[in-house]
């Protein structure tokens, strides 16, 4: 070992000790005195020195001086860094994320970009729901998932928007992004993952319209997108999702009437769509959805009376419409008591 290589032990165990054993505080204030050797060293050295600090340890040096944040922020130094971290056999499928896997969605861009293509590029399923918890935003780099076909990180603490890019993983089969805290807009781009048979993104803050690019999906068989905030009217495209089984829409700030074209989801059991605006009067037309089984438009600001092909529907067992000012005569009434459960 000759000199530069025992020195650069020394600073790479200085270093790594110093982020251990300090606090916020003295990070912040005592870091700098630490790596002054940076300042006339070249790039090269000091990415070799800092490769080997784990790269939760390098996110905090980085910002030492110029001349640290100029050596280490780029993909290539991120990838060479996550590299030295990561198992050496890449992903097929992953259930429980570890250190590495929950910087993707809290460390920046450039290590995002290195955890896919050092770990994750070739998993075809990653379920990371509900009890990890995972805090932070989703990202660009989600679109280097390409084998994905799986992505569940439903009831966790994401916050941020939607990425447009993962509109780009054309493979995807199953997407649950539900209840977390995402908000902005649902991405057009979702359209393109044809073959898409089930997507939640209910009880986030979703805003704006339903983008009729989703009527793409001839696959989906599930959408949730309810206890979001949308807007504007349900877009009519939706009735080409003719695989449609269930279609839950409700609580959201949607108005307008229910499109006639819904009439072509012969396939769909549930539909929900109470507490939200929608006005006008229920088309006969519903009454193509020859499987519904669940209805449910209360508390919105329908009106008119209910045709009687919804009320004939011949396995609604299910149907809720309080809160509207729909209406019905003696003989509806008497057609709708076989209905189990009913408010009419």
């Amino acid at each position: 070992m000759n000199e530069q290589e025992k020195e650069i032990l020394l600073q790479i165990d200085a270093l790594h000790s110093f982020v251990l054993t300090s606090t916020p505080q003295i990070l912040r204030n005592g870091y700098r005195q630490m790596t002054d050797f940076t300042l006339k060293s070249p790039t090269e050295l000091i990415q070799q020195i800092f490769s080997h600090l784990p790269p939760e340890e390098n996110i905090l040096l980085k910002s030492v001086n110029r001349r640290v944040y100029q050596s280490l922020t780029s993909i290539a130094f991120a990838s060479q860094n996550v590299a030295r971290f990561s198992p050496r056999q890449l992903a097929t499928e992953t259930t429980a994320p570890d250190a590495l896997d929950r910087g993707l969605f809290k460390w920046p861009e450039e290590y995002r970009y290195a955890i896919v293509e050092a770990k994750l590029k070739q998993c075809w399923r990653v379920e990371w729901y509900a009890r990890w918890r995972l805090q932070g935003t989703l990202g660009p780099a989600l679109a280097g998932l390409t084998s994905l076909q799986v992505l569940d990180l439903g009831e966790n603490q994401l916050v941020g928007a939607i990425p447009r890019e993962i509109g780009s993983l054309v493979g995807l089969q199953r997407l649950n992004l539900a209840r977390n805290a995402l908000s902005g807009v649902i991405p057009s781009e979702l359209g393109n993952l044809i073959g898409l048979w089930y997507l939640a993104l209910n009880g986030n803050q979703l805003s704006m319209s339903i983008p009729k690019e989703l009527g793409n999906l001839t696959n989906l068989e599930t959408l949730y997108l309810g206890g979001n905030k949308l807007s504007g009217m349900i877009p009519a495209e939706l009735g080409s999702c003719a695989g449609l089984q269930i279609l839950q829409l409700n609580s959201n700030l949607l108005r307008g009437g229910l499109p006639k074209e819904f009439e072509a989801l012969t396939k769909l059991q549930v539909l929900y769509l109470q507490q939200n605006r929608l006005e006008g009067e229920l088309p006969a037309e519903l009454g193509g959805m020859a499987n519904l089984k669940e209805f449910d438009v209360s508390f919105n600001n329908l009106s008119g009376r209910i045709p009687e092909p919804v009320q004939v529907l011949p396995n609604l067992s299910t149907f809720y419409q309080k809160g509207n000012k729909l209406t019905v005569n003696s003989l509806d009434r008497e057609r709708m008591l076989r209905i189990r459960k009913c408010d009419v």
